[in-house]
């Protein structure tokens, strides 16, 4: 009798349960290195709340993103030397609050969104005959709106399309100039650091903050820009 009232105590949760979770893969990113694990909830009969969070290595991804960012890195003016020295590993997380009109995780729908990221990589820098090494890491944090659609497929299996979204983002590039060398009086290079992050744009150059420390020079630049949002996942729905 104990092992029955267990058995259906079990049945009950799971069926309570039932068509009101979602556990997904985000195949979209994995071109560039982007490896994403989804959860949605259902939380009333037309909404839900979906979180993904992803581990990002760049060099693990499905093409090779070397040139791009690479070319990147002439959008400074680099008349100092400012070179691409290779990726670093990352994270990024979306939250996002979902409203279907046909029902919860089934259909249309529209969502505004949240989502924290940040990647480290290395740049150098060339002053005067000597090579600093940058640690550096870029970082976002938005807020934005998208539509997308969602299949439910046997009652089971997901399909998940978000084709459009746009939102505003705080980008954060971080440096710390190193070098290999004890005593430096890193206030020297103070000004052709801050060169080495101008850009044609005053918006961007008139945001580029310094910091000298005794053991390293460290430079910021924030800015404000668009953010854009698509992808596609797959899943199972229980």
């Amino acid at each position: 009798m104990k092992h029955l009232f267990t058995f259906l105590f079990v049945a009950f949760v799971l069926n309570s349960m039932a068509q009101d979770n979602g556990i997904k893969m985000v195949l979209s990113g994995t071109a560039y290195g982007s490896y994403a694990l989804g959860y949605e909830r259902a939380i009333t009969p037309k909404t839900s709340l979906n979180l993904n969070i992803a581990y990002w290595n760049m060099d693990a991804g499905l093409f090779s993103t070397d040139n791009f960012f690479e070319n990147q890195v002439d959008f400074f003016d680099t008349g100092n030397g400012l070179t691409f020295g290779g990726f670093k590993q990352g994270f990024n997380t979306t939250l996002e609050y979902r409203y279907y009109p046909k029902g919860a995780m089934d259909g249309v729908y529209l969502s505004p969104y949240a989502r924290y990221w940040q990647h480290g990589f290395d740049l150098e820098d060339e002053i005067e005959g000597n090579t600093f090494t940058i640690e550096s890491r870029l970082s976002g944090l938005g807020l934005g709106f998208q539509v997308g659609y969602q299949w439910i497929i046997s009652d089971a299996f997901i399909i998940d399309w978000y084709f459009i979204g746009v939102g505003v983002e705080r980008y954060m590039l971080n440096g710390k100039y190193v070098i290999d060398r004890e005593n430096f009086n890193y206030s020297t290079i103070e000004p052709s650091v801050r060169d080495a992050f101008k850009s044609d744009y005053d918006f961007i150059s008139d945001k580029v903050e310094t910091e000298v420390n005794d053991d390293n020079l460290r430079v910021k630049l924030p800015v404000i820009g668009p953010g854009l949002k698509t992808g596609l996942s797959i899943g199972y729905r229980f």
